[in-house]
């Protein structure tokens, strides 16, 4: 089953490959912050290998997870039409970054409408996915919530492999991780899906 999720990750690096803009790279501890709120924006990051998270931090304290790019993705695309970030971006893991200059990509795109067709396509894949995940905010049960955004992710003979961690999962679901878990808990009494490790089969 192709699902929103996978259509997300289409092959960003080629798409830019394909601009001929040459990259610079850097590479990032866990925890480490590669830009913060606010801060002028002036290029564009997508991830060699590892994980990138961006957050925003709420009056209250809360936390929202807006994305959590891995490797082979754009890192906050809207950025590259904007003059500032509206969020901070945190490697979850040890990362490595590939750096393009934002004016370069601009340049690059005009010139190359094919390639900038492509881009746009990824783009679009994005909001795609990124509407999938609001509608989900609308699920008000957070085990009905859990299993959307199971039944939304890349699957193979009904198996998702989860390759995050059930907090990380949670910030993205609008959710605490005690309530994920107890969500997880739940659909586990009722035999909609059985998790191992960090593999959860969804029942038919």
């Amino acid at each position: 089953m192709i699902s929103i999720i996978q259509l997300e990750m289409s092959d960003a690096l080629a798409i830019l490959q394909d601009l001929a803009v040459e990259p610079s790279r850097r590479r990032l501890a866990q925890g480490e912050t590669l830009f913060a709120t606010d801060d002028p924006v002036s290029c564009l990051f997508a991830v060699e290998s590892g994980r990138v998270d961006l957050v925003r931090h709420m009056s209250d304290g809360a936390m929202i997870l807006l994305q959590s790019a891995g490797a082979g993705e754009i890192l906050a695309e809207a950025s590259l039409f904007s003059t500032s970030y509206h969020c901070d971006g945190q490697a979850s893991v040890e990362s490595d970054l590939l750096i393009y200059s934002k004016p370069a990509i601009l340049k690059a795109a005009r010139a190359n409408p094919e390639a900038s067709l492509l881009l746009l396509g990824h783009f679009a894949h994005k909001l795609q996915a990124l509407r999938a995940r609001t509608a989900l905010f609308g699920i008000r049960s957070a085990h009905e919530r859990v299993l959307a955004w199971l039944r939304l992710q890349p699957q193979e003979n009904g198996v998702v492999q989860i390759a995050r961690t059930w907090k990380q999962i949670a910030g993205e679901l609008g959710l605490t991780h005690e309530a994920v878990y107890r969500a997880l808990a739940k659909l586990e009494r009722t035999g909609l899906v059985r998790r191992q490790g960090g593999r959860v089969t969804l029942s038919d």
